[in-house]
């Protein structure tokens, strides 16, 4: 069983200050930046969420891996006299364990460079930053919920190729990408 993702909440110790602490926190943290903004925390843990995302699709090809070689291992012996060619629906079966293994790589790295919201004006111009970045983090986290589906999945001892698709993945990575495009209507 895979732990649940759980991210902290810090509060605010700039909130509750005076004038002269705001001032002193704000010369530390670099005159404006605060690690403790809502905007900042939640741009850290997109890409935290994302890195485990990422984590976990690893895991699954690690796993589809780990099949292919059992299956090699048990259906595909080495070529002899008798039987010097392998049989072809143990080859079209390996195959497809492959093809798993690449597409679930190519979200993954899609996963790891998909963008995030800039912190600048322009940005601020055409949306409401807090407001974007808690959508982006709902989207992030059922992206999340599309993995953990697929990695039970492959945890099945029944597991079956059929059974593995990316999918439900892919649509919440659209989605994802949706909510970033900023569409003008002239």
């Amino acid at each position: 069983m895979l732990p649940p993702l759980l991210l902290k909440t810090i509060p605010n110790a700039i909130d509750s200050a005076g004038s002269e602490r705001q001032l002193a926190e704000n010369l530390f943290y670099g005159w404006g930046y605060n690690a403790y903004k809502v905007e900042n925390k939640l741009r850290a843990d997109d890409q935290l969420v994302r890195n485990q995302i990422s984590s976990w699709l690893g895991e699954a090809r690690s796993e589809v891996a780990r099949k292919e070689a059992e299956f090699r291992r048990d259906k595909l012996p080495p070529p002899t006299r008798q039987n010097p060619y392998p049989n072809k629906d143990a080859l079209i079966y390996v195959r497809a364990l492959q093809q798993i293994q690449r597409d679930i790589e190519a979200v993954e790295v899609e996963i790891r460079n998909a963008p995030s919201p800039a912190n600048d004006r322009v940005q601020e111009r055409h949306r409401n930053e807090t407001s974007t970045l808690f959508s982006l983090m709902n989207a992030d986290l059922a992206l999340a919920s599309e993995v953990l589906k697929m990695l039970r999945a492959l945890s099945d001892p029944s597991f079956g190729v059929r059974e593995i698709s990316l999918d439900g993945i892919k649509s919440a990575l659209r989605e994802r990408q949706e909510l970033l495009s900023v569409v003008f209507i002239l």
